[in-house]
């Protein structure tokens, strides 16, 4: 599991971040944010465990699951 933080160059109030399977799989995504304008702020390993946690904290337990 990668975990991927992201925000757009030119509108920095819209920002994310991206859950990806594989390193391969987080390599493709950071070149396709890239691509549409966004700055990759931070792209690491990450477990299950801490995405649960992530998402809890920003109440969507829906996708904790």
């Amino acid at each position: 599991m990668w975990f991927i933080a992201y925000h757009h160059s030119l509108r920095p109030d819209e920002a994310g971040v991206k859950f990806v399977h594989s390193e391969s799989e987080a390599i493709g995504e950071k070149e396709r944010l890239e691509s549409l304008d966004y700055i990759v702020t931070k792209i690491e390993p990450t477990s299950k465990v801490r995405m649960k946690a992530f998402l809890a904290s920003i109440d969507a337990p829906e996708f904790a699951t």
